[in-house]
């Protein structure tokens, strides 16, 4: 994988962005594909992980243990 150049265009975009729209700013925080999804359906309330699991079929289950353990 190339490094990305701080100076870049795309880079500096990026930071103008984050300082002026919540939603870029929260979703650079979050991160990934699967967190907003499975952020989701925690949002109804507390789910076990085997309910979890079954309302996101296309998650695997190393993927979703990596992000319901990422911040521990």
């Amino acid at each position: 994988m190339t490094a990305i150049k701080e100076s870049s265009t795309i880079q500096q975009n990026k930071k103008y962005a984050l300082g002026l729209c919540p939603v870029t700013y929260v979703m650079e925080k979050i991160g990934g594909y699967w967190k907003p999804i499975i952020l989701y359906h925690l949002s109804t309330g507390d789910k076990r992980y085997s309910e979890l699991k079954r309302s996101i079929p296309a998650v695997t289950e190393k993927m979703l243990i990596q992000h319901l353990t990422a911040g521990k």
